[in-house]
């Protein structure tokens, strides 16, 4: 369950980036 948190911000985040 933890992990699943983690793997979302790391998407989110890199999703931003590419954005960027």
């Amino acid at each position: 369950m933890g992990e699943s948190i983690i793997t979302n911000i790391i998407s989110i985040i890199r999703e931003r980036q590419s954005a960027d």
